[in-house]
């Protein structure tokens, strides 16, 4: 029986992997078509795009994508210094 449920949890995780790839795949797919014009909405003024989770595998790669876009990006994240580490002094957090 316990032999069943570490088998189970090992699965669990390769799925849980999977559908993050497919998940940021797809995530990145829609940003990229999106021009960075039609981030302006009709008022003028730009929207900011709220990241949660900035500092986190898809976190941090959606961050960049978005920052490469020249999209306006805030970054919410626990630990101000780990992010500043790992995103820069120039993101929003």
């Amino acid at each position: 029986m316990h032999q069943i449920n570490i088998n189970l949890i090992f699965e669990f995780q390769i799925i849980a992997e999977q559908f993050k790839r497919l998940f940021f795949d797809f995530l990145v797919g829609k940003l990229s078509s999106t021009s960075t014009s039609e981030s302006v909405n009709s008022t003028g003024t730009s929207d900011i795009v709220l990241v949660a989770g900035g500092t986190g595998g898809v976190g941090r790669r959606v961050v960049n994508v978005l920052w490469k876009k020249g999209i306006p990006v805030r970054v919410l994240v626990r630990n101000e210094e780990k992010a500043r580490k790992m995103l820069g002094s120039d993101v929003d957090l």
